[in-house]
């Protein structure tokens, strides 16, 4: 597969960016574009960048991506999953500190 000329990519990112923008104006968020990309006005008066990018086939490895995204995922899921645990953990000797209080005061 051969890269894309510039003018081809610039089309496409318009494409891609009016989607984008159609896509989320529509779910009740105002955007506006900025240099490299678009801004997402979120509700809590933060903002969310959005930025498209044609990649080169020869120089963007696939399934590297797909790879690192995966041990990404799954590194997330095990601090979540630790991060549950301790929550449960704190919440048990919690209970049982009130409840030996409990049975103190009777």
């Amino acid at each position: 597969m051969e890269k894309m000329n510039p003018s081809t990519q610039a089309t496409v990112r318009s494409n891609l960016y009016s989607l984008v923008e159609k896509t989320v104006n529509e779910s009740g968020f105002v955007t506006e574009p900025v240099t490299d990309g678009m801004l997402v006005h979120l509700e809590d008066g933060n903002f969310a960048k959005i930025r498209v990018s044609v990649c080169d086939p020869v120089k963007f490895d696939l399934e590297e991506a797909r790879k690192a995204f995966a041990e990404k995922t799954a590194k997330a899921a095990a601090r979540a999953s630790a991060a549950s645990e301790r929550a449960k953990a704190a919440e048990e000797k919690a209970t049982a500190r009130a409840t030996k209080a409990a049975e103190k005061v009777q």
